[in-house]
């Protein structure tokens, strides 16, 4: 899982460089993440199964949970000069982030998504097996706005 997750770090900072602030690695306190180092992406493991194949040369099957979340600051989503706090585009910018699409409907590569695609194919040490889902509607943290993607990933036992 570890080297999963430090892949995908890597993989997401060289994407975005400085579209976020901070990059986390592991699970952590979200509050205690300044407001200057938003927006932030975290990337944690949320679980491995195991399929043990027993003793001899075949190796255990792992398959990987995985969560990547945008943590930014609320308060430039909102509209607090009528008063009414109205949410304007906080759900739109998390989603070019995570999954923007093309015209006709594709992934585009410049996002999380389109990193991932790109980088865990069939030649790749661990195999991503297309099960998503990206939440947009979570309800703001005190001062924060998250979104968050899970994502599995299948080891490649011949690897």
């Amino acid at each position: 899982m570890r080297d999963l997750l430090n892949e995908l770090n890597t993989l997401l900072q060289a994407q975005f460089t400085t579209t976020f602030k901070k990059y986390i690695v592991g699970a952590g306190r979200l509050t205690q993440i300044p407001n200057k180092s938003l927006p932030a992406l975290i990337i944690s493991g949320i679980s491995t199964s195991i399929t043990n194949q027993g003793s001899g040369t075949v190796r255990d099957n792992n398959n990987f949970s995985v969560q990547i979340k945008i943590v930014d600051e609320i308060k430039q989503y909102f509209n607090n000069v009528t008063g009414n706090q109205t949410q304007s585009d906080s759900t739109v910018q998390h989603y070019e982030w995570f999954e923007d699409r093309n015209a006709d409907g594709g992934v585009k590569n410049a996002t999380i998504l389109g990193v991932i695609r790109d980088n865990f194919t069939l030649d790749s040490w661990a195999l991503f097996n297309d099960e998503i889902t990206i939440n947009y509607d979570i309800e703001p943290e005190g001062t924060l706005l998250i979104s968050e993607m899970t994502l599995r990933f299948n080891n490649r036992t011949n690897r």
